[in-house]
């Protein structure tokens, strides 16, 4: 409500400002001046005037608020990983964009499919964030440690290049539309991170 005041306030001022200078300034005394200051009040009100966006409606057994909230986390996921690409070291770089690339894939076949949000819903709020972390504290750790940890960041990173291979299958299933494969590529990996939790 307030922005269609506001649009309309802005409108008012812009047509009255035109019609003034054309008073004032071109010295037009006759209709012209409330012609053109209709049309600019049309011309600005449709250019402020806010829009409303449509709303997808959500499949059966799909609430609006588990699927905004597995856009967000995905949409915030991969944003995440790539604050971390310049930070990361030279080797793990392509693997981490690698990774957010998968992300926003997965996260584009939900916006066309939200009822595939049903199947995914514990990947995404557990396994995924849990992969996000691990990269993130991987990162971090590597600009901390010394020399003497390089065995032991060298098998976190063997670790971390099972994810992109994971997100790879959960993509192929996303784009061969294959929701047994999908069903399946999620139980495992949620199974796998379940594993790395321990």
């Amino acid at each position: 409500m307030k922005s269609t005041k506001r649009a309309n306030r802005v409108a008012i001022l812009g047509t009255l400002g035109m019609i003034v200078v054309m008073f004032l300034l071109l010295k037009l005394r006759n209709w012209m001046p409330l012609a053109v200051g209709g049309m600019t009040y049309l011309v600005l009100l449709s250019m402020l005037w806010p829009r409303r966006q449509r709303v997808m409606p959500m499949p059966d057994g799909v609430a609006r608020a588990d699927f905004d909230l597995a856009m967000e986390r995905m949409t915030l996921g991969a944003h995440r990983l790539r604050r971390e690409i310049s930070r990361a070291p030279a080797a793990d770089r392509a693997l981490i964009a690698r990774m957010a690339d998968l992300i926003e894939r997965i996260r584009e076949h939900h916006l066309a499919n939200p009822a595939h949000v049903v199947t995914t819903r514990r990947f995404i709020r557990h396994a995924l964030s849990r992969m996000i972390e691990a990269v993130i504290d991987y990162v971090a750790l590597t600009q901390r440690a010394g020399p003497t940890q390089d065995p032991r960041l060298s098998e976190i990173a063997a670790e971390l290049r099972d994810f992109p291979a994971a997100l790879e299958r959960i993509d192929r299933a996303c784009l061969d539309n294959d929701l047994d494969a999908f069903q399946v590529s999620v139980e495992v990996l949620n199974h796998q991170m379940d594993q790395r939790g321990r």
